[in-house]
């Protein structure tokens, strides 16, 4: 396993962790996931789905595929990386 998966791996499971402390009836994670979701939180009937990046840098591709899935599937999309290890999340409007 590279540096580079392993650091972005643990930052999946860290979102993981937190989507549950804050009430995600299931949580989902797209192990070495190369499309638009991540992460699939489910909280009840509605789902939030999740593209990582280490850093605030998305490509726009991504944040493209992300909104596209949303609109398909109904799902509220999120953008979520980390800063000084802390977990930031914004919607992928």
């Amino acid at each position: 396993m590279t540096n580079q998966y392993r650091r972005g791996y643990l930052f999946e499971r860290k979102l993981l962790k937190k989507l549950l402390d804050e009430g995600a009836d299931y949580v989902i994670r797209s192990a070495g996931s190369h499309g638009a979701v991540d992460v699939l939180a489910y909280y009840g009937n509605y789902a939030h789905a999740f593209q990582c990046q280490l850093d605030k840098y998305f490509p726009p591709a991504k944040i493209e595929a992300i909104r596209e899935f949303g609109r398909v599937t109904g799902a509220t999309v999120y953008l979520a990386w980390s800063d000084k290890g802390k977990v930031i999340i914004e919607e992928a409007k």
